[in-house]
């Protein structure tokens, strides 16, 4: 997947950049669960003891906390007129007159994504009002584990994407 968002930046020259979601899975889609969840308050709510709090969100520990997270992604990127790629459902592309303007990776709370100026910022306005995210970083960033670092290339002056994982050794 990441070899392609690359190559097609790499290409269309454009930027790479990054954005990370925060609590992730308190902000996807309501439970739609039979039954009720319920949790014990952390000591920090100061709640009288045996209090139990029922989960109207997912959290992290359920076993299908992913999934309302997902959903919620994939309803704001169809909506901005996104499509699937039909090998891998966390890439995205953004196609208008038959041209592509976009393309976007997500895995679980990180968003990879390159296009066009106005393409961009409509992504990043639209994530902003959705969902509570940190920074937005552009150029040189980390995703998933990778170190992407972007510059000129020396000998052609187009743009060189470098990935690497040198942090970890």
């Amino acid at each position: 997947m990441l070899r392609v968002v690359f190559a097609l930046m790499t290409y269309h020259g454009w930027v790479p950049c990054s954005v990370d979601e925060r609590t992730v899975f308190f902000q996807g889609l309501p439970l739609d669960q039979f039954k009720p969840v319920s949790v014990r308050p952390p000591p920090q709510a100061y709640v009288p003891y045996g209090q139990l709090w029922e989960l109207r969100k997912c959290a992290y520990g359920l076993t299908d906390a992913p999934r309302p997270w997902y959903e919620a992604v994939v309803a704001l990127l169809l909506s901005l007129g996104y499509v699937f790629c039909d090998v891998d459902h966390g890439l995205f592309f953004l196609f208008v007159g038959g041209r592509l303007l976009s393309v976007m990776a997500t895995h679980v709370n990180d968003f990879l994504y390159g296009g066009t100026v106005t393409k961009v910022n409509r992504f990043e306005i639209s994530v902003c009002k959705s969902f509570e995210v940190g920074p937005v970083t552009v150029c040189t960033l980390t995703f998933t584990g990778l170190r992407v670092v972007t510059g000129a290339n020396p000998s052609s002056g187009s743009l060189a994407i470098r990935v690497d994982q040198d942090h970890y050794c």
